[in-house]
């Protein structure tokens, strides 16, 4: 009996990786990547080093901290848009399994590749989507959901966060971070770009959406979610400066009504 259970499970990874590879080789023959996709896609080389910087460690440190209050050993979760998997092992490392996806094949890559390195035997699997604004699971698939700074950069975030709520199971969790609207730092970097003082910054060309603290919750209570939590993040400003000058990132926690 194990040895058809182990079977069985290396039959569907096997096969999910197949299909990751065709879609990377439909990447590499030519297929259009979404602007967020094709921007991250010449990042991918770099992003999993970019997290010893300052910025991105204390980023990785609450959301880390967020998770593992969320997270409970033997859940299924999918982490949507996922990079070079950084997050994703740290559901790994919490017990979870599932999926992470991304629409960069060179995230995507990386993601295998550290994986392989790190842990074979890891409970995730990675695969290449062309949008998270149509996803191919069933509804109600998942325990959990992880998108992180992801939102900003598709065509229509509401559609990619209604299908993040669909394919949540009733009372599945929801981590979820987006660009504060009224971010300080997000609005001197705008105007020195758009001044041409600078060429840095070039997220800013494919990170379009913001939110209110309000905005974010009125969508995700429209879609079916139970707000729990809403934080603020930013790199540089220290916490307690938050009521004066705007962090650049909303954290939420939400649950899905039964």
């Amino acid at each position: 009996m194990a040895l058809i259970c182990i079977s069985d499970y290396m039959l569907d990874r096997l096969g999910r990786e197949f299909e990751m590879e065709n879609s990377l080789e439909k990447a590499r023959c030519g297929q259009t990547l979404a602007a967020g996709a094709r921007y991250h896609e010449g990042l991918a080389g770099t992003w999993t080093a970019g997290y010893a910087k300052r910025g991105f460690r204390k980023r990785l440190e609450v959301i880390v901290r967020e998770l593992g209050s969320m997270v409970l050993p033997g859940s299924h979760w999918l982490d949507a848009g996922c990079g070079s998997g950084i997050l994703t092992r740290v559901l790994n490392e919490l017990g979870a399994s599932g999926e992470a996806i991304d629409g960069s094949p060179g995230m995507i890559r990386r993601a295998r590749e550290e994986q392989n390195r790190i842990d074979p035997a890891g409970a995730f699997s990675f695969g290449v989507v062309e949008t998270i604004e149509r996803l191919e699971f069933e509804d109600a698939n998942f325990d959990g959901v992880l998108c992180s700074s992801v939102i900003e950069y598709v065509e229509a975030p509401e559609q990619a966060l209604q299908e993040l709520v669909r394919v949540l199971k009733p009372g599945g969790h929801l981590f979820l971070s987006v660009a504060n609207y009224h971010s300080l730092i997000r609005h001197v970097q705008s105007m020195l770009r758009r001044a041409h003082i600078t060429r840095r910054y070039a997220y800013l060309d494919t990170s379009r959406t913001t939110y209110t603290r309000q905005g974010i919750v009125t969508v995700l209570e429209r879609l079916g979610m139970q707000v729990d939590k809403v934080a603020f993040f930013d790199p540089t400003l220290p916490a307690a400066t938050f009521w004066m000058l705007p962090a650049s990132l909303i954290l939420v926690r939400a649950v899905k009504k039964s």
